[in-house]
């Protein structure tokens, strides 16, 4: 039988432990020369019906960045995945009044009803920073 040495093993759990940690709270390094963006958390809420399971969730940032922002989406239901529009972001500047770019779920049709929080995140090469973003699957959304 092979054993896994034990130095090992608790390399492996440290690592997995500050990845951990490091992907379930917004990014605190420093930003890459010329950026000071803010990912704005306007707290979205979409609803989802098993007859329609998509949700659409805006990204808005303020301030200014030197690369491009890339989006998306992380801890969606099981199954769930994501497309975006406008995105990648370009180097620029914002007022976080306007999305600059959007990003649709989509959750199977299965998904059990109730209310789900995932996260809605930016990266731009250097720095990422993420929001919480609320599923609401729901039998009728009333629309």
């Amino acid at each position: 039988m092979h054993r896994t040495p034990h130095w090992l093993a608790v390399v492996v759990l440290v690592l997995g432990t500050g990845l951990a940690a490091a992907w379930s709270t917004p990014a605190t390094a420093a930003q890459s020369p010329g950026a000071t963006w803010h990912l704005q958390n306007y707290s979205e809420t979409s609803c989802f019906e098993p007859s329609d399971p998509t949700g659409l969730y805006g990204v808005y940032v303020r301030g200014r960045w030197s690369a491009p922002l890339h989006v998306g989406t992380s801890m969606l239901p099981s199954g769930g995945r994501y497309t975006t529009t406008q995105s990648p972001i370009p180097r620029g500047h914002s007022e976080g009044i306007y999305s600059l770019a959007w990003v649709n779920v989509e959750i199977p049709s299965n998904t059990p009803l109730g209310t789900y929080t995932a996260a809605l995140w930016a990266w731009d090469g250097t720095t990422g920073q993420r929001v919480p973003i609320t599923l609401s699957v729901e039998s009728d959304c009333g629309y």
